[in-house]
């Protein structure tokens, strides 16, 4: 009986010993809390935020900026010229081109 409270126990450590990581966008510059449908360019300095109520339905540029993504992205396409580009939400594009930057990306991305 002993052995099987172990074994129960060790089986509950591996099972739920995941690591949390708190999804956070911060030093926004411009946020995108609704739907957008124009086309954003992100230069340094910039840096975008789109919460998680946030859509972005038009081209994105990011040229030396930075964008954080905690919502979604639908776009036709997307250009990093250089900067840093986060995404914790979705991203649904027909191309993505990464000619320089960081791209971390903690959520689902779907660029044919």
């Amino acid at each position: 009986m002993k052995n099987s409270f172990l074994i129960i126990g060790c089986f509950a450590l591996v099972l739920f010993s995941g690591t949390v990581r708190a999804q956070s966008c911060t030093g926004c510059t411009i946020t995108i809390s609704g739907v957008e449908t124009a086309p954003q360019v992100i230069f340094g300095g910039q840096t975008l935020c789109i919460t998680s109520t946030g859509v972005l339905q038009g081209d994105l540029v990011v040229n030396q900026g930075s964008v954080c993504n905690e919502g979604t992205i639908n776009s036709t396409a997307i250009t990093m010229t250089n900067g840093t580009f986060t995404n914790y939400g979705t991203i649904n594009s027909n191309g993505m081109i990464m000619a320089g930057g960081d791209f971390t990306n903690d959520g689902p991305a779907n660029i044919d």
